[in-house]
């Protein structure tokens, strides 16, 4: 799940950019797709990134210490031709109610929803929360519904793997992002 920032050349995401140790860097744009209506194979429309901006203070080489900072700013080469609605970032709060959405690893070619959980805590770069999200479910969004409509209140980052629950990175992480030249 990517989040538009109203501008449709633009993505958000939890960095799902492979790193690697023994080379020493991330793989090129050009390898990135996004696709959207995914559905068991067949989606609605596909861009692929021309460039890619990591959050300030990310550390691929130390992943756990960096973990706030865990989200990438993607260019896309050409705008994504498909109906979608941009959702606004808004901050969370202690105990409010969350969904979680996100494609697991254990089932990859199913969306997966926990529609029953909250946020555990708030600190000053990560949100905890309790909702059940496996392997493979980095980079859901964490959603909020209130009077004036659904937001996105932060991106997952990690699942607990032996308990529900787990991390997110923070909306003030990806307003930054947004707001980088």
């Amino acid at each position: 799940m990517h989040r538009s920032d109203g501008r449709t050349n633009h993505r958000l995401d939890r960095r799902t950019l492979p790193f690697s140790s023994r080379l020493g860097h991330f793989v090129p744009a050009s390898a990135i797709h996004i696709l959207t209506g995914y559905n068991s194979g067949d989606y609605a429309a596909e861009a692929v990134a021309k460039s890619y901006q990591l959050s300030a203070g990310y550390d691929p080489r130390q992943p756990e210490a960096t973990r706030g900072r865990d989200a990438a700013r993607i260019m896309l080469a050409a705008p994504i031709v498909a109906e979608t609605i941009p959702l606004p970032l808004a901050p969370a709060v202690a105990d409010q109610h969350i969904i979680l959405a996100g494609f697991n690893q254990d089932r990859a070619q199913r969306l997966q929803i926990d529609p029953d959980c909250q946020i555990l805590s708030v600190g000053t770069e990560l949100q905890r929360h309790n909702c059940t999200g496996t392997r493979g479910s980095s980079g859901g969004p964490l959603l909020a519904r209130s009077a004036s409509g659904w937001t996105i209140i932060g991106l997952q980052s990690g699942a607990y793997p032996r308990d529900a629950g787990g991390v997110a990175v923070l909306p003030s992480t990806l307003n930054a992002l947004l707001a980088a030249p």
